[in-house]
């Protein structure tokens, strides 16, 4: 008898948690149309600058591997967005809810952050999965064009089951910072 007020006061402090969640409030900006192009493996950035991207049909898991195969090629990977009035004049951060093997991630021209380790390829024993995490990268206001068009290029090793999905888009910091601890 003594557990029952004890259950159903954890049980309310758990949903209350729940409740306070605030999902939804902070603007977010959705990607949606993403474009691949076969890269090579020591390529930089200025080497995506002049490929021919197509489409990806989905962002769905494994889409990448449908594209390249499953045995360690490496692409880029190219989405463009414009800000929204709410989301200028911030830094922000993009969430990719999921890719993989390995990855880095450029913001027009500069180079943001990296997941996993591509090293020398299939052959290598230094490589490294970036995870079953989502994956984070913060954009100083700085390096965001305010008024017109942002690229986002993200070179990815594929190897085995290679994806990017999931609801990406770009947002405030404690937004995303506080959505990606969720995922992950």
């Amino acid at each position: 008898m003594k557990l029952k007020p004890l259950f159903v006061s954890i049980i309310s402090i758990f949903l209350l948690i729940l409740t306070s969640c605030n999902d939804g409030d902070d603007p977010r900006l959705y990607l949606h149309d993403f474009y691949w192009a076969p890269a090579t493996q020591y390529g930089d950035v200025s080497e995506a600058q002049n490929l021919n991207f197509q489409k990806i049909p989905k962002l769905e898991y494994k889409n990448i591997r449908k594209l390249v195969g499953t045995h360690g090629q490496y692409v880029w990977v190219k989405t463009t967005f414009t800000l929204p009035e709410e989301l200028k004049g911030d830094d922000l951060s993009m969430v990719v809810p999921y890719i993989h093997f390995a990855e880095e991630l450029y913001l027009n021209g500069y180079y943001i952050d990296d997941y996993g380790i591509m090293d020398d390829g299939p052959e290598s024993s230094e490589i490294q999965e970036a995870g079953f995490i989502a994956h984070l990268f913060d954009f100083p206001e700085s390096f965001i064009n305010q008024d017109g068009e942002n690229t986002v290029l993200i070179k990815i090793f594929s190897l085995g089951s290679g994806s990017i999905n999931g609801k990406i888009f770009v947002g405030f910091r404690e937004d995303a910072w506080s959505t990606s601890d969720k995922i992950t």
